[in-house]
């Protein structure tokens, strides 16, 4: 996905192993205004039918999720984490040493347009948390959900938790979708059952069906 005039600059320079390291110190100590949202996902996951197996995390970071996520759902037998990141990827990895080979590692930006086609398909599910607007503009969101229904398998599992406008600022409304927006751009992508399972002040959460 190309960047083009009218994207807001990326406020941390995640390629800076400092940036990466200092962001995900600050993350985790954030941790406690997220667990709902995690808790929200893991019910969704261990709910649907049939069983998830295959899941993919798009935007990963240093991997919290993914520890919340696989210590809590043993039947998922593949966790994919997806950053652009080194570091991330490399901080991921060794939070995650306890599951073994049940995550594994892929560092692709999928803000670029051939991001699909570098980590295969028939995923059972998609989870991605706070990542979406690292488009860095709302826009971009339609062809990114088209592009997570390549890799998703037909009834397979979107869970997406982002962060929601708060204030009314040209900042805030190009790179932060309402709850409508988020909804719209799912469904407009070919999801169907498309529902917001959690909101607070700050964050909505929607899950919806490939």
């Amino acid at each position: 996905m190309s960047q083009s005039d009218g994207d807001i600059p990326p406020g941390v320079d995640f390629l800076s192993e400092d940036a990466a390291r200092k962001w995900a110190e600050e993350a985790e100590a954030k941790l406690a205004s997220r667990i709902n949202f995690f808790a929200a996902f893991v019910h969704a996951i261990t709910q649907h039918r049939p069983s998830i197996r295959q899941v993919l995390e798009l935007g990963s970071g240093p991997g919290f999720l993914a520890e919340y996520i696989l210590s809590r759902c043993a039947g998922i037998e593949r966790y994919t984490l997806l950053d652009f990141s080194p570091t991330m990827l490399d901080l991921s990895h060794k939070r995650l040493q306890p599951f073994g080979n049940r995550a594994c590692y892929q560092q692709v930006d999928f803000k670029q347009a051939s991001w699909a086609h570098k980590v295969g398909a028939a995923y059972d599910c998609i989870v991605t948390l706070q990542a979406v607007h690292e488009l860095r503009h709302k826009r971009h969101a339609l062809t990114f959900y088209e592009a997570c229904r390549i890799v998703i398998q037909h009834g397979g599992l979107l869970l997406v938790c982002d962060h929601i406008p708060q204030t009314d600022s040209a900042r805030d409304r190009a790179l932060f979708m309402t709850e409508d927006e988020q909804v719209a751009a799912i469904r407009a992508a070919g999801f169907s059952n498309v529902q917001t399972i959690l909101k607070t002040a700050e964050r909505v959460a929607c899950q919806a069906i490939a």
